[in-house]
């Protein structure tokens, strides 16, 4: 008993030396340096007022700034960002509160992620007016992870960061994944079409043209051989690729067609049922992917079907109504997309983008990938008879 005794004593022992000595560590206080937990750690911050975004890790920065009523991602030569992603950002900073309030915190910013060690950088943000004022300062060290001896693994339930110099404070915002690349910062759907819209597709490779027309529910392959077998999945490529066009990378404005590999490119055109034409110019592959280019144009069609059948019968006040809204609905339509070709053009005229190797393939295959040959039936063989045998 006595042996038991003392073994139960021991690892008492060990509990509390653990718990003393992680208590003068980082323990939690209510109150530290005059922030509480629970409070706004950014409690002056404006979001209107921000005209700045730069986010440093290590040596890698990227800057975003307002410039003319819109935001632009300076460090990727001034490609407009994505707005929602950003004020989702801002919002995120603006509602920030102190979860844990961390006393003595300045002394384990290396435990907290909250300084550089060899094979780690904490996130630097720093918001600022249009005149350069700095409005505030976060830095974004590493997530706690909870649970990590399970048998699920572990999982974050905060962050560590630090505003200026003030205490250690955890939060339970995902503050370490924001995105630490430019193109990140951008909208990865250019076109945003959906496949109903669709009306034509037509494809130049390699000197050969095809066309993909819409037929029910599916696409299928003008002047198709009788000879020859549509290849779904092939066609589904085209279609699902173009649908869901997105893209990892912005070019240089300075840099020549010739080095993105544009010099002969190969060309998708693309007709919508609105009477919007887009022209995708794919280059040859590079070491990331492919580049293109795009342009977008605007045919107008011609007046729908109901309101040419509405004029045509507009012999009564009720009809002439009937034909005054729809006549508003289709100058309006035309004014719509008349402009969204002209602001997808003052973009796309600048800047060429990348897609991956992948996604080139299945945008422009080769019209033998769409359709194969069918191989030619077996010829068919006679059996000779057989032999009587000899009397």
């Amino acid at each position: 008993m006595k042996s038991r005794n003392l073994m139960l004593l021991a690892a008492v022992l060990v509990v509390l030396v653990l718990a003393a000595v992680l208590s003068q560590r980082a323990p939690q206080r209510t109150v530290v340096g005059g922030l509480r937990a629970g409070a706004s750690l950014l409690p002056a911050l404006d979001v209107n007022a921000v005209a700045g975004l730069e986010l440093r890790d290590g040596t890698n920065t990227v800057r975003l700034a307002r410039q003319e009523g819109r935001w632009v991602v300076t460090s990727l030569w001034n490609y407009p960002a994505d707005f929602e992603k950003l004020a989702d950002h801002l919002r995120t900073l603006a509602n920030l509160k102190a979860g844990e309030v961390m006393a003595g915190g300045d002394k384990y910013l290396k435990e907290f992620g909250l300084t550089a060690v060899s094979n780690r950088t904490p996130l630097e943000l720093r918001l600022s007016t249009a005149a350069g004022q700095e409005l505030a300062a976060l830095t974004v060290g590493s997530a706690r992870m909870r649970g990590q001896n399970s048998e699920y693994g572990g999982y974050a339930d905060g962050t560590y960061v630090r505003s200026g110099a003030g205490p250690v404070v955890l939060v339970k915002d995902a503050l370490a994944e924001w995105p630490r690349q430019p193109v990140a910062w951008i909208k990865s759907r250019v076109l945003e079409l959906s496949r109903d819209e669709i009306a034509r597709l037509s494809g130049t490779v390699s000197n050969q043209t095809w066309v993909l027309t819409p037929s029910n529910s599916t696409f299928q392959l003008q002047g198709l051989g009788t000879n020859e077998d549509l290849t779904q999945d092939a066609v589904d490529g085209v279609v699902n690729t173009l649908t869901a066009f997105s893209v990892a990378g912005v070019a240089d404005p300075a840099r020549p067609d010739a080095e993105l590999g544009l010099a002969q490119p190969q060309q998708l055109d693309v007709t919508t049922q609105s009477g919007l034409n887009y022209v995708c110019k794919l280059g040859a592959g590079a070491s990331t992917g492919r580049w293109v280019r795009l342009t977008a144009a605007y045919l107008q069609p011609a007046a729908p079907t109901n309101f040419v059948a509405a004029l045509a019968s507009a012999t009564n006040a009720a009809a002439s109504n009937q034909v005054v809204t729809l006549e508003k609905e289709y100058k309006a339509k035309v004014a719509s997309d008349t402009k969204k070709a002209q602001d997808q053009n003052a973009l796309f005229r600048r800047f060429a983008y990348l897609v991956t190797d992948e996604a080139g393939g299945k945008l422009l295959p080769a019209r033998n990938t769409l359709a194969k040959v069918r191989p030619p039936p077996a010829p068919a063989t006679s059996v000779a008879p057989a032999a009587m045998p000899e009397k």
